[in-house]
C-alpha cells in the first residue's frame, strides 16, 4: 500500500499542471477568520445531465487544523444571487489540500451569468488525517478503487474522498465517496474500499483529496 506521504506529494505535483477552464466567471476568493488559498476552480457538468457543480480546490494555509463551511451562489447578469447551495468539510489538516463544491440543478441555473462563493473556517481538534492511509488503484473498467485504512487505535467517524477527473487538461467529471466498514465509521485497524468515477469512460488524469474526522478522543492520547 502506498504511504500517506506519497499521496500528498502526488497531489501537490498535479495542482501545478492545470489551470481553471470552463468557468463562467472568477469567483470571490475572500474568506473570513482563516487563511485559505485557492488553487483552482471549475464548473463541471454531472454525468446525469441534470446537475452542475462549481468545484474549488483549495489549501489550508492557516497553520491549524480547521473545519470549513462554504456557500456557493449562482448569479444573474446583474450580479444578484438566484440560487444558493452549501457544503462543509469537518476537518482539514494544516497544510493539506481539499475540495469544496456546490451542486446546482441545471434548470435552476439556466439564467446564471456567473458564480461566486464564500469559504469560512474555524479551528478543530477532530482532524484524523494522519490516522488514515489511502491507496488509489485504477481498475480495468477505468474507475478508481480507493482503499482507506485506519492505522490508529481509535475509530474514525468519517473519511470523505473527493476527486476531479481531467481529459487533455480540462475537467470532465467530479465524484465523491465516503469510506467506512460500519456505516460511515472506519474502525481501528480496518480497511474499506469505494470506487470513484464508476460511470466515467474517458479521462487521462485526476486530483484526489480526502478529509478524515472523528469526535472520539484518540486512544494514544489517553
Amino acid at each position: 500500500m502506498k504511504k500517506i506521504y506519497s499521496i500528498i506529494i502526488s497531489i501537490a505535483l498535479i495542482f501545478g499542471a492545470f489551470t481553471p477552464v470552463h468557468v463562467l466567471a472568477r469567483a470571490n476568493q475572500s474568506v473570513s477568520a482563516s487563511d485559505i488559498s485557492i488553487d483552482a476552480e471549475y464548473l463541471i457538468k454531472d454525468q446525469d445531465g441534470l446537475h452542475s457543480r462549481y468545484v474549488v480546490i483549495a489549501s489550508n494555509s492557516t497553520g491549524s487544523d480547521i473545519s470549513v463551511k462554504a456557500d456557493f451562489y449562482a448569479l444573474n447578469s446583474e450580479g444578484s444571487p438566484i440560487v444558493a447551495v452549501h457544503d462543509s468539510a469537518d476537518a482539514v489538516k494544516a497544510g493539506q489540500s481539499f475540495i469544496m463544491y456546490g451542486q446546482f440543478k441545471n434548470d435552476a441555473i439556466a439564467d446564471a451569468a456567473s458564480f461566486t462563493y464564500d469559504l469560512r473556517g474555524e479551528t478543530t481538534s477532530q482532524c484524523r488525517y494522519d490516522a488514515v492511509g489511502l491507496d488509489v488503484q485504477k481498475s480495468a473498467d477505468n474507475e478508481l478503487n480507493i482503499t482507506g485504512t485506519n492505522f490508529s487505535a481509535s475509530d474514525v467517524n468519517l473519511i470523505n474522498v473527493r476527486g476531479v477527473f481531467f481529459k487533455d487538461g480540462a475537467p470532465v467529471a467530479f465524484d465523491t465517496v465516503n469510506i467506512g466498514d460500519s456505516g460511515y465509521t472506519l474502525r481501528s485497524g480496518s480497511s474499506g474500499i469505494q470506487q470513484l468515477g464508476m460511470t466515467l469512460e474517458d479521462y487521462d488524469d485526476y486530483v484526489i483529496t480526502y478529509t478524515a474526522s472523528s469526535d472520539i478522543t484518540l486512544a494514544e492520547d489517553l
